[in-house]
């Protein structure tokens, strides 16, 4: 069963110290094989469940912006694997990443759409199965035969909700949601509707609120943190950054930014300042120019966790690394070393380097090195393929 079936790590290591254990026990010749199995288990995989398959997927994506070709064919060898993945995994967190795989398709090969449909439907997933119908509704054409049968079958919300989204730009999805309104007697959802539920600020935040951030001298950052730090977590990083431009607009923005400075470098943990970074390096950049403003931008990566894909905010690294690429493109390879420094806190620690491969991988493809981008997502898929090979993996057919 071992060697045809795929199995959870834990489980396959354990049950191969098993079988060496009865084989020394029988003075078996096959011992060393046995043991040479669960030390691939454990040294492959281990116990852990690896997230970084995400990043690898992101990384595909990027690359097809460039070179559709190149980036189906990285994908083609990455698919088997991430369609095992909860099996040699126990699925939790890592179902997800079979859900991404299937953005991916979308994104890159929509073709095979329909047939990773038919593969999920004939294993019972039928969870995976509606996503695909989902995200092959958003791309389908509306105007053939095969289009309007498929979308007089939807039924769901979630599937009209994509009609709605394409009535918007496409009069073939407004005449065929129309029809599928009239035929289930459906009420469309006003357009201004909204989903958002306001939240209530506490008694202490609202008292914060009442704060004014311009009340605090050029020189008095520790204060302004202390101030952010009691209102709505939300409403903190405007609350800083008003002050840092109030302080710019009247002439003081030098002693401000050098307010900050003498922050980070005299406080141990800055979590609830490192908001303010990304606007001290466009404050000074508008002020001293793009060498010094340089560090700031380093410094906003570094405390932001900016090559972390489950640390902090997408959008800002993404915003990031969009003015790393803009000001600073032949500093690309300098940009990289200098941010993959922990910050200061877990210097003392003695912690090493951080580079995640995802965003890594995206800042490359702005600055122009998409030769070195396709290595490096090539030697991510080639290290995770190799991570999985006690496991007997087969293809995935319904990718030809």
């Amino acid at each position: 069963m071992l060697e045809s079936t795929v199995t959870v790590f834990s489980e396959r290591s354990d049950r191969w110290r098993q079988l060496a254990s009865l084989a020394l026990l029988y003075e078996d010749e096959r011992q060393i094989d046995f043991l040479a199995h669960a030390a691939e288990c454990l040294v492959g995989y281990g116990w852990r469940k690896d997230l970084s398959a995400l990043d690898i997927l992101d990384a595909v994506v990027e690359l097809s912006q460039s070179d559709p070709i190149v980036a189906r064919s990285r994908l083609e060898k990455l698919v088997p694997v991430i369609e095992s993945i909860t099996e040699f995994t126990d699925g939790d967190e890592t179902n997800h990443v079979r859900s991404q795989l299937i953005d991916v398709v979308t994104k890159i090969a929509p073709e095979r759409l329909p047939s990773l449909y038919e593969h999920h439907i004939l294993n019972d997933e039928y969870s995976y199965a509606d996503e695909c119908l989902i995200e092959f509704a958003k791309v389908m054409e509306l105007t053939s035969p095969e289009g309007v049968a498929l979308a007089h079958t939807f039924l769901d919300e979630r599937s009209l909700e994509v009609l709605e989204k394409r009535a918007d730009e496409e009069s073939a999805a407004r005449n065929l949601l129309n029809e599928q309104n009239a035929f289930l007697g459906r009420t469309q959802k006003a357009s201004d509707e909204s989903s958002e539920v306001s939240e209530e600020l506490s008694e202490r935040e609202q008292e914060a609120a009442k704060i004014d951030p311009t009340s605090f001298g050029h020189s008095d950052f520790t204060n302004v943190v202390n101030a952010a730090s009691a209102i709505h977590y939300k409403q903190s990083k405007e609350f800083m950054a008003k002050w840092l431009h109030y302080w710019r607009d009247n002439g003081k923005g030098l002693q401000s930014l050098e307010s900050i400075r003498t922050y980070f470098e005299t406080n141990e943990r800055t979590s609830n300042a490192e908001k303010i970074l990304d606007e001290a390096f466009l404050v000074s950049i508008s002020i001293q120019g793009k060498e010094a403003a340089y560090p700031w931008l380093v410094k906003a990566h570094i405390h932001g966790h900016g090559w972390d894909s489950f640390f902090t905010s997408r959008e800002r690294i993404l915003e990031r690394i969009a003015l790393a690429s803009e000001h600073y493109p032949e500093r690309w390879i300098q940009y990289i070393l200098d941010t993959s420094e922990p910050e200061p806190f877990y210097q003392r620690l003695g912690y090493s380097f951080i580079v995640g491969t995802n965003y890594l991988v995206r800042f490359l493809m702005k600055v122009g090195q998409v030769e070195l981008a396709d290595k490096i997502t090539s030697s991510l898929i080639e290290s995770l393929v190799e991570e999985v090979r006690e496991q007997p993996i087969g293809e995935a057919l319904w990718f030809r």
